[in-house]
């Protein structure tokens, strides 16, 4: 696995070559939106759209900012939809930044990936191992089953966790972190199977992950 950390300084420019390179699918998992920031994206995104990728966006329900951030956050949200970029909205103080690239690149940590502008944050960066994309995700997922929690997956986010501020986390919180994410894995990873069976994005076999 190839590892490389970033800051607010050096994310864009690596970001923005890996969509750039993107063949097939973006997920961007995003809480805040601003329009100052997606001024960087949007180039790229209908780029991406008239190429055919598939781009999908998790953001928090606009109903739930303030100080003006609600305002942005729909008026950019509408054109996503408008562009035919599936958003998806969450509730309860959702909180996660990270980016997946074609399930071969995992881009996780502190920055909102459509919304810093000033702030200072890092970006951790992994491409290939066996993160691909089995990290809350798409691990076991069907048109029939949920997500399965195993003890890879417990393993992982205790990492996470431990990494990204609760340096105590235990076992229990990490499978706590798992379950509280399930409901919107399983919608987005349903979205995600079905534009495979539809035939809008390259089926993937996840049985060659390692």
């Amino acid at each position: 696995m190839n590892t490389s950390l970033h800051d607010e300084k050096t994310f864009y420019k690596t970001f923005l070559k890996d969509l750039e390179r993107c063949n097939n699918e973006v997920i961007i998992e995003s809480p805040f939106i601003t329009s100052a920031r997606m001024k960087t994206y949007w180039p790229i995104f209908r780029k991406l759209y008239d190429r055919g990728v598939k781009i999908y966006i998790i953001t928090r329900d606009p109903k739930e900012h303030n100080q003006g951030y609600e305002v942005q956050s729909e008026s950019e949200i509408r054109k996503l939809e408008i562009l035919g970029i599936q958003v998806l909205l969450c509730t309860g103080n959702h909180h996660r930044k990270l980016a997946i690239i074609d399930r071969e690149i995992l881009w996780e940590g502190s920055l909102n990936i459509l919304s810093q502008i000033h702030s200072r944050e890092f970006m951790r960066r992994l491409e290939g191992g066996r993160l691909r994309m089995k990290m809350l995700y798409f691990g076991l997922m069907t048109n029939n089953s949920g997500y399965l929690i195993n003890e890879q997956d417990i393993a992982s986010a205790l990492f996470y966790l431990t990494t990204n501020g609760n340096k105590n986390a235990t076992k229990e919180d990490a499978i706590k972190f798992l379950e509280e994410n399930v409901k919107m894995s399983h919608i987005i990873a349903q979205k995600v199977v079905a534009d495979e069976q539809n035939g809008k994005i390259k089926k993937v076999n996840l049985n060659n992950i390692k």
